[in-house]
């Protein structure tokens, strides 16, 4: 049901709403990390792209921890706020600082991930 400000209620929401928002929620946020990099390399025509991929490993550490706070939150909140956090991520919503600053967020904890990773082997 949805309230004054056109926004989704959630308090109607069954167990197999749950499930199947957070189970989108994880899909969507999993898809978005494996494709990301891959649209990096394209856009930017990175020559050798495996030594992109050595940067990868800290990238996808913290990939899995975001997919499983999506797929939380997906359950949580019912599909609602993952989906607004999703277009923040594709650059579909109004404002592009915020999907500049979620990408440069996401490209930091890689970095410092791929550099702790790196400096104990």
């Amino acid at each position: 049901m949805a309230d004054a400000d056109n926004r989704f209620d959630g308090s109607n929401l069954t167990i197999m709403d749950r499930l199947t928002a957070a189970f989108l929620a994880g899909f969507l946020m999993a898809l978005t990390l494996l494709i990301a990099p891959l649209a990096f390399i394209i856009v930017t025509r990175i020559r050798r792209s495996w030594e992109f991929f050595e940067f990868v490993d800290g990238f996808l550490v913290w990939g899995t921890v975001l997919v499983v706070i999506t797929t939380v939150a997906g359950f949580v909140s019912g599909n609602e706020s993952p989906f607004e956090v999703f277009s923040y991520l594709w650059g579909t919503a109004d404002r592009p600082v915020v999907t500049v600053a979620l990408w440069l967020g996401i490209a930091g904890l890689a970095a410092t991930t791929h550099f702790l990773i790196s400096s104990t082997t």
